[in-house]
């Protein structure tokens, strides 16, 4: 593979996996716009989620060192539970749905869909609040419920941060909160990732791109690290949901026309 198309898709790659943005849905818009659809393309993303990884240990790495005590085991425990959902889909289902969910039109119509959400949460809560009879918590069966809703991600245009976002924010939890364990939540899936890439030819494919794969990860972990602190520099002035709700809206809007007027 040309190193341009590496770094490009490690580039993206390091971004989707850590902001509220459908990492598939941008994926499929991607392979639109600089024509590839091959198998390459799909073991570049995978190898440069070992860069993505890297990036959540050194930014989170404080944090991660807390969920391995024993006075932070039921923490642990809520996060792999809302990652666990996303793991097993990815791995079973991963690539079986039919073509119709790659179109760009139906992706376009799935981040229309997500960024109506994002945009709407406050209001959303507001409503549950108001409903509930008594106030929520992250417990370890809410949280597999939260990991339930963000697998969904596994349809392109659907964004798995996103959703276990606003899943732990339903439950109490400060954005900066919602957004490290959405953000540790994946990890599970990135790793997955990697496994299925190795066992599938990626050993192989290293050896014939090497240059490549080493670009791939190196530009992953520098565009995670990056998004992971435009993350939270947003959360300090604003809801990271209705900006990036708002990216997508627009994103969604510019995809449709352009699938009506080709």
């Amino acid at each position: 593979m040309e190193l341009w198309r590496a770094a490009i898709i490690a580039i993206m790659n390091g971004l989707a996996e850590i902001l509220p943005i459908s990492a598939f849905g941008y994926f499929e818009i991607l392979k639109e716009l600089i024509v590839d659809r091959s198998d390459a393309f799909k073991m570049i993303v995978r190898f440069s989620c070992v860069g993505v990884m890297l990036a959540i240990v050194v930014f989170y790495r404080k944090d991660i060192t807390k969920l391995l005590a024993k006075k932070s085991r039921k923490e642990l425990l809520w996060v792999l539970l809302m990652g666990l959902p996303s793991l097993v889909l990815f791995c079973l289902l991963e690539g079986k749905f039919p073509t119709f969910f790659y179109q760009l039109a139906v992706v376009a119509v799935a981040l229309l869909i997500m960024s109506l959400v994002m945009l709407n949460f406050d209001k959303l809560t507001k409503l549950a609040q108001k409903k509930a009879k008594k106030r929520a918590e992250l417990k370890a069966s809410t949280a597999l419920v939260a990991g339930l809703l963000g697998s969904i991600s596994i349809l392109p245009g659907f964004s798995r941060i996103a959703i276990l976002m606003m899943a732990s924010r339903l439950y109490n939890e400060q954005r900066v909160v919602a957004i490290k364990h959405a953000v540790l939540a994946n990890v599970p899936v990135l790793i997955a990732m990697i496994i299925k890439c190795l066992c599938y030819g990626g050993i192989d494919f290293i050896s014939m791109n090497f240059g490549p794969v080493v670009l791939g990860i190196g530009l992953a972990f520098l565009a995670s690290l990056g998004a992971l602190l435009w993350l939270q520099n947003i959360n300090k002035k604003h809801d990271p949901l209705r900006v990036f709700g708002w990216c997508q809206l627009v994103l969604a809007l510019v995809v449709l026309v352009f699938e009506l007027i080709k």
